[in-house]
């Protein structure tokens, strides 16, 4: 009875909680307290009535017992886990089904062991009871219990007192909320992981240092999602043309060594590491997470060297184009990452995504604007930019070097070198231009600031904004003044070449006239130059007739007896005979060497003996003059030569 009683109040009192009369255990006790007075009240009637209503006191025992077994299967089959147990000693007395499959153990085992081993929460079971003992509404709490597997799961554990079995006892309601307690804390996470994204988009959206900026955007994405390290990868080719990925930056939690040195995560290859699948999956747009335990026997052991257990990594598109990815590694335990917390991490990547385009705008952006700038300083031709009020935005330095003014004293204003008197025409090129109208290759000449003229070719083009208004334009100015200069020039020497052309034919003409003159004389000295070598050849064969009877009798003469000195003089005679002979047939020589006849002779001589001769002629003469003629022959020369004795003589 005293079981069924306990039972019954315990029964009604979770009645009044499960249809929300309320978790106040003093409105409990007093519907118990109520229930057991009318019990009172009913057995008195009974015992008034007498037998006479035996039998109904009987019906109204079997209904109540049956009411009572009612109650235990509704103990028994309830949702929330009941259990009872001693105040005092927290020893539990009962457990429902439900407790069993929360705890995952059986009742036996549960019965009689310490209720403190389920909540391992000793400080806020003692505020709870506490609470009971002074009859406050139950708050409860919610405590972990650890399963032998290793799962962890979320009690939710609220008491009340009740009387079990005679004895005041606590019955406490547990209610598995694991499920909600993680739903909770992935929508903490990932409400931390859009404000991370918020931040990342300010960082990284509004400029300054990329490196610093990206460094502070995985570290709040770390700290959000709650994990070891969070790290960027880039995907690029190797030599060999396979699409690998590499680390560009990473965030480690405190405690927790970075792996940003490790040259394993530079060219990481997703065939070698048997991941083109997981590849695959990014590739597409699909989030890669798992367990590094289930994961292939390479891979498992290159993340267990990092210390990892699960991991997560959430694709980065630029454009349309795979970029990389960003990455999360959890250290300390396995895990899974909710939906909420991935399509957070998506928006994220999403984020990071956009600032890269960004970036890489801003870098091609960069990279013109220099290119422009370039180009500017090193044209040779002068540049120049006048936006719409007519003021200058561009002066380049070979424009500098052109007009003579810096760009720091023409920037902002309108144009130096225009002056006053060119304004109209000046306004009018403008119009021309606002209108759409191109200038190519118009000549003009403006005044340097050294006062100085320069002649130049203007071509002008529009410079229009994104929206394809012209806000500028352009004017490319090429200095003609040196080639101005060269067509005077040349001008002035056409006109001298053609002064000197009439001089040139006039000579010709004189020239032409002098040849046909020189022509006529080169008969004429020919005619006289045949006259002259046949006189000669007549004289030379009229002279040497007397000239041999000379010598003939000379001859004749020293075969005669004479005296000593007579016979020299003779011999001298002889000699010069013979020289005068030899020089008129030198004259007749010349004529020869004039009618290209002469012939030289190829015989032996004595050539001592020939100098010996040749200079006996001249010895008595110089003899004469004081002089004295002598002949000196090398060594090294021979006696006998092969040769014309008679043009020696003649040289010599």
């Amino acid at each position: 009875m005293e079981r069924w009683v306990g039972a019954h109040h315990m029964t009604l009192w979770y009645e009044a909680k499960v249809l929300g009369w309320g978790w106040n255990p003093h409105a409990i006790l007093a519907i118990l307290a109520a229930v057991l007075l009318a019990l009172l009240v009913g057995v008195l009637m009974y015992r008034k009535r007498g037998q006479r209503q035996a039998d109904v006191l009987r019906e109204w025992l079997r209904r109540e017992a049956s009411l009572s077994r009612q109650y235990r299967e509704l103990f028994e089959n309830a949702n929330d886990a009941f259990v009872i147990f001693e105040p005092e000693t927290a020893v539990i007395l009962d457990v429902n089904r439900r407790a069993c499959e929360i705890y995952n153990t059986n009742r036996n085992d549960l019965i009689g062991s310490n209720f403190k081993t389920l909540i391992q929460n000793e400080k806020s079971y003692e505020e709870e009871i506490q609470r009971v003992r002074e009859r406050q509404e139950a708050a409860g709490f919610c405590a972990a219990y650890q399963h032998k597997d290793g799962r962890a799961s979320s009690i939710l554990v609220s008491f009340a007192e009740v009387e079990y079995a005679g004895k005041i006892a606590v019955l406490s309601i547990h209610r598995d909320v694991t499920e909600q307690v993680e739903t909770a804390e992935a929508l903490r996470r990932r409400n931390a992981i859009l404000e991370a994204v918020s931040f990342a988009a300010e960082k990284l959206l509004s400029g300054g240092d990329w490196k610093e900026n990206i460094q502070s955007v995985l570290e709040h994405l770390g700290q959000a999602v709650s994990v070891s390290r969070a790290s960027i990868f880039e995907n690029h080719h190797d030599p060999a043309g396979e699409l690998v990925s590499s680390q560009r930056y990473e965030w480690a939690a405190p405690g927790i060594p970075p792996q940003i040195e490790n040259p394993e995560l530079q060219r990481f290859s997703w065939e070698k590491n048997h991941l083109t699948a997981w590849r695959d999956e990014l590739s597409h747009g699909k989030v890669g997470q798992g367990v590094t335990a289930h994961l292939p026997e390479l891979t498992r052991r290159h993340l267990a060297e990092q210390g990892i257990q699960s991991l997560i990594d959430v694709p980065i598109f630029v454009g349309e184009v795979w970029w990389g990815f960003i990455g999360f590694a959890d250290c300390l335990g396995e895990r899974q990452w909710s939906g909420v917390e991935t399509e957070a991490l998506r928006a994220a990547a999403r984020t990071l995504g956009a600032a890269l385009q960004r970036k890489q705008a801003d870098e091609t952006l960069h990279q013109a604007d220099e290119m422009v700038k370039a180009v500017v300083r090193a044209s040779p031709v002068a540049l120049t930019a006048l936006d719409r009020e007519d003021n200058v935005v561009m002066f380049s330095p070979a424009a500098e070097k052109m007009f003579g003014w810096r760009a720091a004293e023409v920037l902002g204003k309108p144009l130096p070198y225009v002056s006053r008197e060119e304004r109209e025409d000046h306004q009018a090129i403008l119009k021309g231009l606002m209108e759409g109208r191109s200038l190519e290759n118009v000549e003009l000449r403006r005044k340097r600031k050294d006062g100085t003229w320069v002649d130049f070719q203007l071509s002008t083009a529009p410079m229009f904004d994104t929206q394809g208004k012209a806000i500028a334009y352009l004017g490319v100015m090429n200095d003609i003044t040196e080639r101005k200069r060269v067509e005077e020039d040349l001008k002035r020497y056409a006109a001298d070449l053609e002064t000197a052309r009439d001089k040139q034919e006039k000579n010709t003409t004189e020239l032409k006239k002098a040849f046909e003159d020189l022509a006529d004389a080169k008969v004429r000295a020919e005619a006289a130059s045949r006259a002259k070598s046949e006189f000669l050849a007549n004289m030379s064969h009229e002279i040497r007739t007397p000239l041999n009877g000379i010598l003939g009798m000379s001859e004749l003469l020293l075969d005669t007896t004479f005296s000593a000195e007579q016979s020299e003089y003779l011999g001298m005679l002889k000699f010069s005979t013979e020289s005068l002979l030899t020089l008129v047939n030198d004259i007749l020589d010349f004529s020869k060497i004039e009618a290209h006849k002469l012939v030289l002779d190829a015989i032996e001589f004595n050539l001592p003996e020939s100098l010996v001769d040749t200079l006996k002629s001249l010895a008595h003469r110089a003899n004469q003059k004081g002089l004295e003629v002598a002949c000196s022959l090398s060594p090294h020369l021979p006696d006998f030569l092969i040769g014309d004795p008679g043009r020696l003589r003649q040289i010599i």
